[in-house]
């Protein structure tokens, strides 16, 4: 879980190892009033949301979200914002369901199989279309009533659900945020509720990963032989293993 006020003042997350250390320490948390909870995804959402509720983080999230806080949930943090998880199959866990978050009236029924799709599409938000892309690997299909707007258009049907306001988001489409222009647009309506300007123009997301690989392929070419390596995969036959 990460929340974040665009001030700058206050930057946190849960990251697996603090997770951990947090877990074992008992400790709760008080989420203040951040601008935006981002729910990620999750490898057990059943256990990662009884987790959360234990610690009594289920009720900072909903009390900062009535407050003015947006929540926005990606896979598993997406199946939590509904009304129930179902687990007909058991994947996940011997309990056969589970009340969500109900920050959006959804309902999630986890099936044995996975779903691991490359996705596009074009998402609205603030009135604005924007092509979107990423990727989908989870467990379950996520139902909504009727009242609820679509997030995504997809070629074959819909991804993710908003409420009517867009402080309530979630979808299943891994690496949403790696979209420059739908990131920009997101954020920007969140500074415009605090009376900030609008964020400027920055680095695509793309360039920085490209430019962070080839700093990474430099530096490993810098530090090994690379001709002596290709001199020794050419002593073996391809194919042949090392006795």
């Amino acid at each position: 879980m990460y929340w974040r006020n665009l001030n700058g003042r206050k930057t946190k997350g849960i990251y697996t190892d603090f997770y951990r250390k947090w877990k074992r320490e008992n400790k709760g948390i008080n989420l203040e009033q951040p601008d935006i909870i981002i729910l990620p995804g999750s490898k057990n959402t059943i256990e990662d949301l009884l987790f959360l509720r234990e610690k009594g983080i289920d009720q900072e999230i909903k009390k900062a979200h009535q407050k003015g806080s947006s929540v926005f949930g990606i896979c598993g943090g997406y199946q939590m914002l509904g009304e129930t998880i179902e687990d007909p199959y058991q994947v996940e866990s011997k309990k056969g369901w589970i009340k969500g978050l109900n920050l959006l009236p959804l309902k999630t029924i986890l099936t044995n199989e996975k779903a691991t799709n490359r996705t596009k599409g074009t998402l609205t938000i603030n009135g604005q279309k924007v092509d979107v892309a990423g990727y989908e690997i989870h467990m379950g299909q996520t139902i909504a009533s009727s009242s609820l707007q679509s997030l995504i258009i997809l070629a074959n049907g819909a991804d993710g659900y908003k409420n009517k306001s867009e402080t309530c988001i979630g979808t299943y489409l891994h690496g949403i945020f790696h979209n420059d222009e739908f990131r920009k647009i997101f954020l920007d309506l969140i500074r415009k509720k605090k009376g900030l300007p609008t964020s400027l123009n920055r680095e695509s997301y793309v360039d920085k990963q490209l430019s962070d690989f080839h700093r990474l392929a430099n530096t490993v070419r810098d530090a090994i032989d690379i001709d002596r390596l290709h001199k020794i995969i050419e002593q073996y036959p391809k194919g042949k293993e090392r006795q």
